[in-house]
């Protein structure tokens, strides 16, 4: 197999573990210039994780440990499990996405090369590696975003203005995911801002009866799996419109991506900013090669005049926000894993005469910040540090899981 990581999580015990996550291609069935054809194999994608001390997982794919970072394409075999082999997971995908896990071994790795940064490149001496190099070049070349799905500033505004103001938000329970609804008055979606499903190592953590209903787009904050794994899960969402940010992806993220665009369904966001009369899609502003900190944030303009702040995965210091900008509603950043920068302050009603400088509890509770975490999910999510920051900077956070101080789980609302 070849595959690129699409995520890296590194623990906070004492010894920390590296935990990597690599979507992959079975380049048996791969041939340089045909990922478009192998999109109508799915058996030929799968999802891995490898967990260690970093040191080791360098050590068994002949890596340095600065190299085991999203966007490094690396080449797997993978063999039955073996009592002294490198125990990995691996999920096959199916028809309703990456399904079921599997426990195998790994025989032999490669690191390969990183498509960004440039400086961890190698220049592999032997020749089996460089065949592979020059496949993974090839299939990175492949999984470029089709350029024809790119649409004008202009164009998206329109298509958005299609859409009513919002009434209010859901914030779904969907486990260690992200997806939410900005909803009519009624409560219809009328757009998705992510539409997440937890992968399989995550699958402790689904939702019990849980089934979207339609709406007119998927805004997705960027590629990552559990932010867009519902793609395959509901299928009413791949008859959607999805406005996607531009990025580096996987083969497994690709296919996602060729579907939809085969479909005419396809919509890449290509410039730093879209507005309309209810909000705005801003392009985050992180280092290049960084799916998190490239994609797009969404501020939100209910009818109330209350506004709100979505924002993937981003690290607030990435997301441009204006000085003087206070959100009601906060969806915090990357299921309250740790993040970089100051998170934005809510906005908190002025009191004009000092003499009366109370404010009632239900306005300070306005302030919400909502916490979409799955409980018990591999990463360790939510980390205290974050939630404290949140917490530190006015917000009343809540969770969809059954953390902290709610007791159960279930989806949020923000607003009116």
């Amino acid at each position: 197999m070849i595959g690129r990581i699409s995520r890296t999580e590194l623990s906070e015990a004492a010894r920390p573990r590296l935990s990597i996550e690599i979507d992959a291609v079975n380049v048996e069935k791969y041939t340089s210039g045909d990922l478009n054809e192998l999109h109508h194999s799915p058996d030929s994608f799968f999802l891995i994780r490898m967990t260690s001390t970093p040191r080791k997982l360098a050590e068994v794919l002949g890596a340095e440990e600065a190299q085991l970072v999203e966007g490094a394409w690396l080449q797997l075999v993978i063999i039955p499990k073996r009592a002294r082999g490198f125990n990995v997971q691996m999920a096959e995908l199916g028809p309703d996405g990456y399904e079921t896990v599997a426990a195998v071994s790994l025989s032999s790795g490669d690191y390969l090369y990183s498509d960004s940064p440039l400086e961890l490149r190698p220049s592999p001496a032997g020749a089996a590696v460089r065949d592979a190099l020059l496949e993974a070049s090839s299939l990175a070349d492949d999984c470029i975003l089709p350029v024809n799905a790119r649409r004008s500033k202009a164009e998206i505004s329109a298509m958005l203005e299609s859409v009513p103001k919002p009434h209010h938000i859901h914030v779904y329970d969907v486990g260690q995911a992200s997806f939410a609804a900005l909803n009519d008055e009624t409560s219809n979606p009328l757009v998705f801002f992510d539409a997440g499903w937890p992968l399989v190592f995550n699958k402790r953590t689904v939702p019990p009866n849980f089934m979207p209903r339609r709406a007119q787009f998927v805004i997705l904050s960027h590629w990552d799996f559990d932010h867009l794994l519902a793609f395959y899960k509901f299928r009413h969402l791949q008859n959607t419109v999805w406005i996607v940010p531009d990025q580096r992806v996987g083969p497994g993220a690709r296919r996602i991506a060729q579907l939809l665009f085969g479909a005419g369904k396809l919509v890449i966001v290509n410039v730093d900013k879209v507005t309309c009369s209810w909000g705005e899609i801003t392009r985050c502003e992180g280092a290049i090669g960084s799916t998190n900190d490239t994609g797009l944030a969404l501020h939100v303009l209910l009818q109330s005049g209350r506004n709100a702040l979505l924002v993937g995965d981003a690290s607030y210091q990435h997301i441009p926000l204006p000085s003087e900008y206070r959100p009601h509603f906060l969806v915090a950043t990357h299921h309250g894993a740790k993040f970089e920068g100051q998170v934005p302050s809510p906005f908190r009603p002025i009191v004009a005469n000092p003499f009366e400088g109370f404010v009632p509890p239900r306005l300070h509770l306005q302030a919400t910040c909502v916490v979409s975490v799955g409980h018990g999910n591999v990463y360790g999510h939510p980390k205290a540090d974050a939630i404290r920051a949140h917490r530190s900077a006015g917000w009343n956070v809540i969770y969809t899981s059954q953390e902290g101080n709610l007791g159960t789980r279930g989806s949020r609302k923000l607003g009116p």
